[in-house]
């Protein structure tokens, strides 16, 4: 095809940037596309799904041609720099640290595609298949593997013909011929990852040199990627989500790589400390500053985003505290099922039918439009967040609509609470008690702290415990962040302060009072955080204090 083609007289060849694959310009609107032939990508149901499904890490198919007899697809242009092209700048590699904050976002959009119905496979993933756009979001292009169904196996050279994607990242099992699975994408991650952070071509004889990947990355990446490219994909991450919460674990964590003269002892040091001893553990390090030590230990002043389970009342009470001391604060209600943040502020506008987007009543839906366009900034998330009566709070609500909560992205939860982090001191957010709701699970994740504020009765100290067995089992919910509060405590009526501890296991912060100015302000228009009795305040400010949180 030559440079000036013109294709369905809607656009012309402008470019060739690769073997069969072109940048194509729309003639009406100077809209770039990629054009791009990929001959195995010939299942229709596989076709069908790409057409539709829309995710802000991967390029959307816009229609099909078929020239000089071949089928061409015209893909989203996402302007950018691959990641291989990005280490040949480098140097042949990037930071772990790098490395593994782009290889999340991968695994996420990875976790994006295997939950369709049914799941869609990758099976091509490499650096040269992942974009660095403008704004710095990695995206996941090439189409050209994916599967959604079992293919025939009858056909012993698909994978040499490039079926299978590019040899040395394909695993064992796509190398004998056995069906492709999610642990297959999941083994492509980590041989990714093991290229990015090495700067070495993947080769059976390099990865499985334990002593090698110790050398040259910390342990606890290195533990990542020996557990994605185990031989026997069973023994891999279950999941990619799973893979995704390590990964992001590993990128929050402030951690940094020194050059030793002796290789085998390289520790990872702590950006903090000024020199690493000896006898210096890179795990245990890494433990110390990934869990939120509680009973017996003070927590850092560093977490300031918190996650109040199935109390909304709390979550609006400890926001207006927080903001009275003068931090800037942002309350979300990541309630889309039972929301009541709305009932429970006084707003200084109105968020009328007019300065709303089609899907939801409330500035969080919003903003995950301007994320599903890649418009998500801290401006923005400033402009949508509604003023209260309280100068530095600030929230985002709604009276969500039941019909639209399939619209609302987790992933764009993530990047909202991401970006806000970066202009607020702190963030409060109320999820749902529903264990099976993403949003419920993915607000705990990206939490600091999660505090269950109940009725302290033997009741519910047995239901919370036992939906926390369920997500530290399931969910990768980590024990160590989660607070027990007794609240609307009425000492005559509740447990023990201490028999309460025993039944949390130790992970009992303290009591908030009852109050019956909040009971009989409840549902009225008067919001009771703007009445709050001094005691209530005070009790707010001393649970904060005890776990060392610094206002």
């Amino acid at each position: 095809m030559n440079i000036g083609t013109r294709i369905a007289e809607r656009y012309f060849v402008q470019e060739q940037i690769g073997n069969e694959t072109f940048i194509v310009v729309n003639i009406s609107s100077g809209t770039r596309w990629v054009l791009k032939h990929l001959p195995f990508l010939k299942n229709q149901e596989t076709l069908d799904m790409l057409h539709v499904i829309r995710h802000p890490s991967l390029p959307r198919i816009f229609e099909t041609f078929v020239i000089d007899e071949k089928d061409y697809f015209l893909l989203e242009y996402i302007e950018g720099v691959t990641l291989y092209d990005l280490c040949e700048k480098n140097g042949g590699k990037i930071s772990f640290v790098d490395a593994c904050d782009y290889m999340a976002v991968i695994t996420r959009t990875l976790y994006f595609l295997h939950s369709q119905s049914p799941a869609i496979l990758h099976l091509d993933i490499k650096p040269g298949n992942i974009v660095i756009s403008k704004n710095n979001l990695p995206c996941l292009i090439d189409y050209g593997t994916a599967q959604n169904i079992k293919p025939d196996y009858s056909d012993t050279n698909l994978l040499q013909n490039g079926f299978y994607g590019t040899m040395g990242y394909s695993p064992p099992e796509l190398l004998k011929g056995e069906p492709p699975t999610e642990q297959s994408d999941i083994y492509m991650v980590g041989m990714t990852l093991l290229r990015l952070i090495s700067g070495v071509e993947p080769t059976p004889s390099f990865h499985n040199d334990t002593k090698t990947m110790a050398s040259i990355m910390p342990a606890t990446v290195a533990k990542i990627i020996g557990r994605c490219i185990m031989n026997n994909k069973n023994d891999r991450y279950g999941n990619a989500s799973e893979l995704a919460y390590d990964l992001e674990i590993a990128c929050s964590t402030t951690l940094s790589y020194e050059t030793y003269p002796n290789r085998e002892c390289t520790p990872v040091a702590c950006l903090n400390e000024s020199s690493a001893e000896k006898n210096y553990n890179p795990e245990e390090s890494i433990e110390k500053s990934v869990n939120h030590e509680y009973h017996g230990k003070k927590k850092s002043s560093n977490h300031r985003i918190f996650c109040i389970w199935d109390n909304c009342q709390f979550a609006a009470e400890i926001a207006y505290v927080i903001a009275s001391k003068k931090k800037k604060v942002l309350l979300i209600d990541a309630d889309l099922l039972s929301p009541g943040i709305d009932l429970l502020v006084e707003f200084k506008d109105s968020y009328s039918q007019s300065n709303r987007n089609v899907i939801g009543n409330s500035n969080l839906a919003d903003l995950m439009e301007e994320y599903s366009k890649k418009r998500l900034s801290s401006d923005s998330i400033k402009m949508f967040a509604r003023k209260t009566s309280v100068e530095t709070l600030s929230c985002l609500s709604g009276n969500y609509r039941m019909e639209d909560y399939e619209y609302y992205s987790t992933e764009g939860l993530v990047e909202i609470i991401k970006t806000a982090s970066l202009s607020y001191d702190f963030i409060v957010i109320s999820c749902g008690k529903f264990i099976y709701d993403e949003f419920t699970c993915v607000t705990q994740i990206c939490s600091d702290i999660v505090f269950i504020p109940i009725i302290a009765n033997t009741v519910k100290f047995r239901e919370f415990n036992r939906f926390i067995n369920f997500l530290t089992g399931r969910k990768q919910l980590e024990r160590e962040k989660i607070v027990f509060v007794g609240y609307d405590y009425m000492a005559s009526e509740d447990l023990s302060h201490g028999t309460c501890d025993e039944l949390c296991q130790g992970a009992f912060a303290g009591v908030i009072s009852y109050s019956q100015k909040r009971r009989m302000m409840q549902g009225t228009k008067k919001p009771y955080i703007n009445a709050m009795e001094n005691r209530i305040e005070k009790q707010y400010m001393g649970l904060l204090k005890k776990l060392s949180i610094s206002v």
